[in-house]
């Protein structure tokens, strides 16, 4: 090696090439390199070689994010590194998280923002360790987060504060299979279409709200990965537009990461948090009001092409009422209190179905007198003369979103509320609050996440789907239903999306193409036999595979047995039933041995069938 080198080493140390006295990085800082300038933009919105070109902004409504699959099981490291430049007005949220989705460990990183602050935590499968950081961000400016792990020791940096710490644990190694920014459910479904909300597990926290410019996760650039994955895609011969190692690495990742955050144009324009959209068939979702409260301020940005609709309806246990509705695509205030019944349309705001986002804020007092006032787009509506006494109190304790009651209203005359059309259509940015006298009615509260404090809703939907003068699933670039075949999950990402056929059966493009096959013959029965190594706990699985035969005898399909003494177990077998061949699944998972059967497919028909089995602690679906 001494002998090969001789002519390529020199004594002493290389002077500095001066290539970063010419702002070559500028606004970025340059650092001198071997051969070239060595650019760190991550202090900045811009991305490239050379800082020069304006970075990929993305917005996240609270209800979108970006989740990147490592493996199939469980990685372990015990160095991490993660840059993060942000933007955001949120006291509260989750922020990122790194773990493990199927590991029985608790392994986690992650960050979330308290009080303004950036909390990072870890869990190397014992405790969690957490640490605070000092700068607040939550300020609406853009910040510059860097966390550096090597075993121990950590290092936090928040623009210009810099903090080091020692991990106090024993344990080191990480497990994580996932990364995730911004929205951090496991699932697409963050709204379910019924759901009470004593069903439904409400997450801790609220997902990230702002925008982000700068994401590297382990020296990877995941802003300019997401960037360039629609060319990569969409190009027949993207070699000849995208450099071959920036190539590599798109192909290695394209199918692992999912991206629901939208591409920002201006990052001075409102960011619509938690939009919901509302069914065409009648979507409702319903909120509890405090009816010792006399003052309600309601706040929100609505899309819609219809021209008819129940948008809101306040709702008191005497039968009163006040709704907003469209009329022929204008807003109209319609109410029915004690003796005072009324109707009044926003005609100077004009119409509000030409699917734009318009701002609303309505507010009312209760009192001796009825007070009503309407805002849309800043321009004041002014309701005709409501100072009539009231003879007995009205106290409203619910409001519903999306239409009027789906139930008959006591003490309500008939046809008041009955047979009005639901709202179709979206909202965003809801602020509900409350108060005891008109001096504070003016007042707009922070706005609220559907998700976390409704009661009850039905045929309501996380995000908005329409956009411009069509609905989203009607681009090219977006998923839509029946876009991958037979069960196939499609997987969004900025400006185009790909086809998961992990579950189908079926490989390709859209989940139609023939798998892999094998055939197993009657004389000739073999076996396949496939050992994981290293072994992994896991608490999810998912299996799928497809078959077709005319064999009606009782066969195993698949059976999976645990390593040391535990005695897990699960088998997919084809069994008789009443003349047919039907699939049985049979597994214990520490709970005892559980049987489960279809018995309404015959399997032996000669037909192509598709098997799937997801399996979750110790409950299975079939």
């Amino acid at each position: 090696m001494a002998t090969w080198a001789r002519d390529h080493v020199e004594h002493g140390c290389r002077s500095p090439s001066g290539a970063c006295e010419a702002d070559t990085c500028a606004p970025g800082v340059c650092d001198e390199g071997w051969a070239e300038p060595l650019c760190e933009c991550a202090d900045t919105n811009r991305d490239g070689p050379h800082c020069k070109q304006e970075a990929q902004i993305l917005t996240f409504n609270g209800f979108q994010g970006i989740e990147m699959h490592l493996s199939k099981l469980p990685d372990q490291s015990e160095a991490e590194s993660l840059v993060l430049r942000f933007q955001t007005l949120q006291k509260h949220c989750s922020l990122f998280e790194s773990a493990s989705a199927i590991s029985t460990a608790p392994d986690k990183f992650g960050l979330e923002i308290k009080d303004g602050r950036v909390m990072l935590f870890y869990n190397f499968g014992h405790k969690t360790w957490n640490v605070s950081t000092k700068p607040q961000i939550s300020d609406g400016s853009w910040h510059t987060l860097r966390v550096l792990r090597r075993s121990r020791r950590l290092e936090v940096k928040v623009d210009d504060t810099s903090l080091v710490y020692n991990i106090s644990d024993e344990a080191t190694m990480l497990d994580s299979d996932y990364i995730c920014i911004g929205n951090l459910g496991k699932s697409p479904d963050i709204l379910y279409k019924d759901s009470h909300a004593s069903y439904l597990k409400v997450p801790e926290s609220d997902a990230f709200v702002g925008r982000l410019s700068q994401f590297y996760i382990n020296g990877l650039n995941v802003m300019s990965l997401v960037r360039t994955l629609p060319e990569f895609r969409n190009s027949h011969d993207h070699l000849r537009k995208i450099k071959e190692p920036e190539a590599s690495i798109i192909n290695a990742w394209k199918d692992n990461i999912g991206v629901s955050a939208s591409a920002a144009e201006n990052d001075a324009d409102d960011i619509l948090e938690f939009p919901i959209q509302f069914g065409d068939n009648g979507g409702l979702l319903e909120y509890v009001l405090d009816p010792q409260k006399r003052c309600t301020t309601l706040a929100f940005f609505m899309k819609t092409r219809s021209t008819t609709g129940v948008i809101f309806t306040l709702l008191a246990s005497s039968g009163d009422f006040i709704h907003l509705e469209l009329v022929s695509g204008m807003l109209s205030i319609r109410y029915n209190i004690d003796i005072i019944r009324g109707q009044s349309t926003a005609r100077n705001a004009g119409y509000v179905n030409n699917t734009s986002w318009h701002k609303l804020k309505f507010g009312i007092c209760m009192a001796q007198t009825l007070l009503l006032t309407m805002t849309v787009n800043e321009i004041k509506h002014e309701a005709p003369s409501t100072n009539i006494s009231i003879n007995r109190p009205v106290l409203f304790t619910r409001l519903l979103l999306g239409g009027p009651p789906d139930k008959p209203v006591a003490y309500q005359p008939q046809n008041q509320l009955e047979n009005q059309q639901n709202y179709y259509g979206c909202l965003a940015t809801i602020s509900v609050s409350q108060s005891s006298n008109e001096g504070e009615a003016d007042n707009v509260s922070e706005p609220i996440n559907p998700l976390r404090f409704f009661k009850s809703l039905h045929n309501v939907d996380a995000g908005c789907h329409l956009r411009g003068d069509v609905w989203e699933e009607d681009t090219a670039a977006t998923c839509r239903p029946g876009v991958c075949g037979f069960g196939g999950r499609c997987v969004q990402q900025l400006k185009t999306y790909f086809c998961d056929c992990s579950m189908s059966g079926f490989t390709g493009p859209v989940c139609t193409d023939v798998a892999t096959t094998v055939t197993f013959s009657e004389s000739e029965r073999g076996c396949a036999v496939l050992e994981f190594n290293p072994l992994r706990n896991t608490t999810k699985d998912a299996i799928a595979f497809g078959i077709q035969t005319k064999h009606r005898e009782p066969v195993v399909l698949l059976h999976i047995t645990s390593h040391s003494n535990s005695l897990d177990f699960l088998r997919i077998e084809m069994t008789n039933f009443r003349k047919r061949s039907v699939l049985r699944l049979t597994y214990n998972m520490g709970s005892g041995i559980q049987v489960l059967q279809d018995s309404s497919t015959d399997l032996a028909d000669g037909n192509f069938h598709v098997i799937r089995v997801v399996r979750s602690m110790s409950t299975a679906k079939l």
